[in-house]
Parts: structure tokens; C-alpha cells; sequence
């Protein structure tokens, strides 16, 4: 079977950048509105991008500009969208520095039940002051400490989504009880940073694990993405850069038990598209023009210009190059996204590297990534007495 590329969409209220919420085409007073984000998830949908996914930051920004971009929780908005849709993945952004194991695990299990197994998990380790004291504390901790909290806090929900066997439930009328309780475990994990008995309050989910995903570029959030990701970010614009990087990562899983191809690396890409190159070019500069000068560099990425030729060729290209999985679609404005599901797609399409339909099952096994990470059952013991 063919290659094919993962298409993940950032959910988006502000646009990038950040000021585009200027733009005519951008109304910001619709962004706590469901139908505001359900125009987003539909339309690529209909692009048949392969995820949703929403960045996230425990704390309101300093730079009122950026007031408005993380706006709403990500589960409980990506729990609405799963509603409305119905095969897109759902990828919310849970960070594991001021949440417990079993409170991320419990809502993610519910998210991935009630998507009928669309559920993804973006692990973040959060660094910012003003995080931290919004949690409680003076300051940030340091990275090793992060790190090794987000290594604890993955096992642990790994061990909680097993906790119940797939046929725990048995729903026998002749019994007493609705479950097999020999089908259900305590976990009993016990690490240097958290701790949780277990077992998860809510049964084996469709997927027993959603999708893991994670964006570090640091030599330990490269570590973190070997061992556990399903999916990777990266902000890589040079392709000998991105193979490189996608190289190193495919060995780190190897080296952590895991198969070669047991992730997916797809980096930012923010499309400006129009008919001609010069047409693109003006609408760039129409959307910069609204930024001040010194705030380009700190929050616009790599952005790509051109016809919708040039951009699947760029995309088709350096994907089969190996530079990539797939990219992670911001968009400078919402109508960008219909530019791209219209004239973009169907060249990707026709070139053979995106489907035209979605596959059947679980976000994992539409995108081929079987959760094989092995969990420890050595610790578990029998919930309820025998």
C-alpha cells in the first residue's frame, strides 16, 4: 500500500499572525461560539485531514495581541466537536506538569469513548513562570525534573487505560455484578514525582491508549517522542534538516523497543495560496502589513507562498524525500483553510500521497500506528478481593 501523508490541522482562533485576527475575512468575537470552530473541523473534514488539534497555555499570554489564543479548554471543546464529526481524530494539548495521571487519563479515556475512538493526546512538559503560578508555585521547574515527571505521568496513564481488560465489562443479568472483577486492577504506581493506585474509573476506551503526540526539539524531548509519540511536530523548513531529524527520532524508538515505523514526524506548515505566486505573495504581505515589524520574528512561523502547484509539489516532494509524514496545517486566516481544502488537496490527491476516503476503524488504525508499547503487569494485583 502507498505511503500516505498525515494531514493535522491547528484549530485556530486568532490565526497567524496573531494580528490576522484583523483581517476583514476574521470576526474574534465569534471564538468562544461552537459553529466558530465546527466551520474549522468541517471543512477538514471534508479535506480528509486526519486530525484536529489544539495548542494550549495554562495561562493568559502577557501580549494582550495574543489574548484570544487559547481561548477555550481543549477537551471539553474537542469533546463538543466529536459531536458534530465523525472521522477526524481529536488531539487536545494536556500538559503533565499540573495535572495528575489519573485526572488526564480519565478525561482522555471519556474523549477517545465518546469520539468512538478518536482521542489523541498532545504531552506537553510546561515551562512558563506564569503557568507555574497560576499551579502554585514561584517558578517553572527545571527541565530534568520536567522531563521526568512527563516520563512518570505517560506510564502511569499508560498503566491506568489497562487497567481494565477489554472484557471486563460482561454485562450478565444472571450475576450480581455488571463486571468481571478479576478483569479489573489496581495499578500501584509508584514513582519519584506521582503516584496513583488505580484502576481508571472509566473502562478500556476504543483505543486502550489515544494518540500520543509531542512537539520537544531538546535532546530530552526527543528522548520522550522515541519512547512514546505516535506523533511528532517539528518546525523543520530545510528537507536535509527534516530527514536528519526524522532519522534521529526513528532511531531513538528503535533503541527504546519499538518498531521503525512507529511514529509520525509532521512539522508546521502555513500555507498562503492563491491562484497565481504573485497573488500569494500580496496577500502575505496584506496579512503582515497587519503585524507590527518586531513581532514577526517571534510569532510567525516558516510560512510557504504560492499557487496551489506549488505547494503540493513542495509538500508531495519533500514527503517523498522522506523529509516528513505530513504536515500540521496552521493557517494565516480561516479562509486560507478553504483555499487549501479546494485546490490544494485534490493535486495532493491526484498525486497519490493523500486519500480520498477515510479508512474505517480508530485513529490508530486509520494512520497504521497499533499501540506496542509494552506495559508492566508485574506491579498490578487484583482491585476487589477475592
Amino acid at each position: 500500500m502507498q505511503r500516505q501523508l498525515v494531514l493535522n490541522y491547528v484549530l485556530t482562533s486568532q490565526g497567524y499572525p496573531w494580528e490576522a485576527w484583523r483581517h476583514p475575512t476574521m470576526d474574534v468575537t465569534r471564538v468562544n461560539d461552537l459553529d466558530f470552530h465546527l466551520e474549522q473541523a468541517r471543512l477538514a473534514e471534508a479535506g480528509r485531514f486526519d486530525a484536529l488539534f489544539i495548542v494550549d497555555h495554562r495561562a493568559q499570554f502577557h501580549t494582550p495581541d495574543a489574548a484570544l489564543f487559547f481561548n477555550l479548554d481543549p477537551v471539553q471543546l474537542l469533546t463538543a466537536v466529536a459531536a458534530h464529526t465523525e472521522h477526524i481524530g481529536l488531539i487536545a494539548t494536556l500538559g503533565t506538569s499540573y495535572w495528575t495521571p489519573y485526572a488526564a487519563a480519565r478525561q482522555l479515556a471519556t474523549l477517545d469513548h465518546l469520539s468512538k475512538g478518536r482521542a489523541g493526546w498532545n504531552v506537553v512538559t510546561s515551562a512558563s513562570v506564569q503557568e507555574a503560578r497560576n499551579h502554585g508555585l514561584d517558578e517553572a521547574e527545571d527541565r530534568e525534573i520536567r522531563y521526568g515527571r512527563a516520563r512518570e505521568f505517560i506510564d502511569a496513564c499508560l498503566q491506568l487505560w489497562h487497567s481494565w481488560e477489554p472484557d471486563a465489562i460482561t454485562a450478565d443479568r444472571s450475576q450480581l455484578t455488571p463486571v468481571d472483577p478479576e478483569k479489573i486492577h489496581a495499578v500501584n504506581f509508584a514513582g519519584e514525582h506521582v503516584q496513583v493506585d488505580g484502576p481508571l474509573g472509566t473502562p478500556r476506551s476504543p483505543q486502550t491508549v489515544p494518540l500520543i503526540c509531542q512537539a520537544g526539539p531538546s535532546p530530552a524531548g526527543r528522548e520522550l517522542a522515541g519512547a512514546y509519540a505516535d506523533l511528532v511536530y517539528a518546525a523543520c523548513t530545510d528537507p536535509p534538516e527534516g530527514r536528519a531529524y526524522r532519522k534521529d527520532l526513528i532511531d531513538r524508538a528503535v533503541t527504546a523497543g519499538r518498531a521503525a515505523d512507529a511514529l509520525r514526524v509532521v512539522p508546521n506548515l502555513v500555507p498562503f495560496v492563491k491562484s497565481t505566486e504573485a497573488e500569494a505573495r500580496a496577500f502575505q504581505r496584506e496579512l503582515l502589513d497587519l503585524a507590527p515589524e518586531d513581532a514577526l520574528t517571534i510569532n510567525s512561523p516558516s510560512m510557504v507562498i504560492g499557487t496551489p502547484e506549488q505547494i503540493a509539489d513542495r509538500i508531495a516532494v519533500d514527503f517523498a524525500s522522506g523529509a516528513h509524514d505530513g504536515i500540521t496545517l496552521g493557517v494565516p486566516v480561516l479562509s486560507a483553510l478553504a483555499d487549501f481544502v479546494d485546490t490544494v488537496v485534490p493535486l495532493l490527491q491526484a498525486r497519490g500521497v493523500h486519500k480520498r476516503e477515510y479508512a474505517h476503524g480508530t485513529l490508530r488504525e486509520k494512520l497504521g500506528l497499533p499501540f506496542t508499547l509494552p506495559v508492566p503487569r508485574e506491579r498490578w494485583t487484583r482491585f476487589y478481593p477475592a
